[in-house]
């Protein structure tokens, strides 16, 4: 078979294109793909460690303060049992006093 001019050129500018396009299984274009999303997964990565770090941080202040809380409501509930303590006194010294004072009422 016999080409002319015109075929041939035709002919070169196919190939040159196939050979440019070379489509979705590109063996280079899926390399770059998975490089690019290899860095992508590493920057959040990267990311992700150091937001934990930082909660990390933040659960210490938590914890600390939180222990702060917890002896703080220990002291209260110790003045509370030691207040609770006093009323019971009171009551009973007005008990003797309201003796003492029925008793030295019927002595006079």
């Amino acid at each position: 078979m016999v080409m002319t001019k015109k075929d041939v050129e035709e002919y070169e500018k196919m190939i040159t294109k196939l050979e440019n396009e070379k489509g979705p299984n590109d063996l280079e274009m899926q390399i770059e793909y998975h490089k690019s999303m290899n860095k992508i997964l590493q920057n959040k990565i990267i990311d992700s460690h150091n937001k934990i770090k930082e909660l990390e941080k933040i659960e210490g202040v938590h914890r600390k303060i939180n222990g702060d809380l917890r002896k703080e409501v220990y002291d209260w509930k110790i003045k509370a049992a030691k207040a609770d303590e006093y009323k019971s006194t009171i009551e009973q010294q007005r008990m003797i006093i309201s003796d003492l004072s029925i008793a030295n009422q019927k002595k006079k």
